[in-house]
């Protein structure tokens, strides 16, 4: 559960680590791979799932199964909840 838990807050921060960990990362590997603007969001996500998943595996609670979900749940938790926030009559915000 704790590994679940990570991974959503992982998810969650993906916009944060996007500038100074995703830009840097890919700054580095430009003599080797060149990453567009447009994959920051993605190496961002990426990163932070693999941090998630090593404290999950350090932690030894959650599987890869769980991790995966909680990192999607974190990243599209905004638009889900404003989405369900709609259909059940509720005003989006």
């Amino acid at each position: 559960m704790f590994g679940f838990i990570l991974a959503v807050l992982a998810g969650w921060l993906t916009p944060v680590a996007e500038g100074p960990v995703a830009r840097s990362l890919a700054k580095a590997m430009r003599p080797h791979v060149v990453v567009e603007e447009s994959e920051m969001r993605v190496l961002a996500f990426i990163i932070m799932m693999l941090v998630a998943g090593l404290l999950a595996e350090i932690f030894d609670s959650g599987s890869a199964f769980w991790v995966i979900v909680g990192g999607t749940l974190g990243f599209y938790g905004t638009r889900i909840v404003t989405r369900l926030r709609g259909v059940l009559g509720g005003r989006p915000r």
